[in-house]
């Protein structure tokens, strides 16, 4: 599933790279198979596989069960994982600012609240990238739709992570916010530092 998410976001690029007249528009044989109906087509097909617009989350596997090679998130894995969930929303923020349709800038409201609802305290994790790219996805709502509950949210995600920042390794954020200091059980790594720097210039 991890391969499926990383593979829907790089053709949401790319297709948003081709719409936009940059990158691959330049080559007309690999341009010409991604037009905004198919990058629409392609969307709705994901939000109607994966989308439970009663819990209001999407679902980790098509067929909507729990798998037990991969019973992570809510309800026992049957919803995405938590940082996956993240990234599901960032597509969704993808559609709304190619098409500004009312339907997806619904469902920036509808992942966000979902999400909360699932985890009610983001600091129950112990994994510092995960909640990076909850503070990357807050900001960017907020530069969307302007709604202050989505910077607020950033500003309170990315001062969370950014107290596990020391000079260990030459500086950086540690990966979880256990085993701080640690580095047989920790690291620092790109994930986490990465979506931090994002997040960091936005906000």
């Amino acid at each position: 599933m991890q391969h499926r998410i990383v593979g829907m976001l790089i053709a949401s690029a790319v297709a948003t790279a081709t719409l936009t007249g940059v990158g691959l528009a330049n080559d007309p044989g690999r341009a010409s198979a991604l037009t905004a109906t198919q990058a629409t087509d392609a969307y709705d097909a994901f939000v109607a596989t994966y989308w439970d617009a009663d819990a209001k989350y999407f679902t980790t596997y098509s067929d909507r069960q729990v798998h037990q090679e991969h019973a992570v998130g809510p309800q026992g894995g049957l919803y995405t994982d938590y940082w996956w969930e993240a990234q599901n929303w960032e597509a969704v923020m993808d559609r709304y600012e190619r098409t500004h349709d009312a339907a997806s800038r619904q469902m920036i409201d509808d992942v966000f609240d979902g999400w909360q609802a699932a985890y009610p305290d983001f600091r129950q994790n112990d994994w510092n990238d995960d909640m990076g790219w909850w503070a990357r996805g807050a900001v960017r709502a907020y530069e969307l739709t302007g709604e202050q509950r989505f910077l607020d949210e950033s500003e309170e995600v990315f001062g969370f992570i950014a107290q596990y920042e020391d000079t260990t390794y030459g500086g950086g954020i540690w990966w979880k916010n256990v085993d701080v200091g640690d580095g047989t059980k920790n690291e620092k790594n790109i994930a986490t530092n990465g979506t931090a720097v994002q997040t960091a210039l936005r906000l």
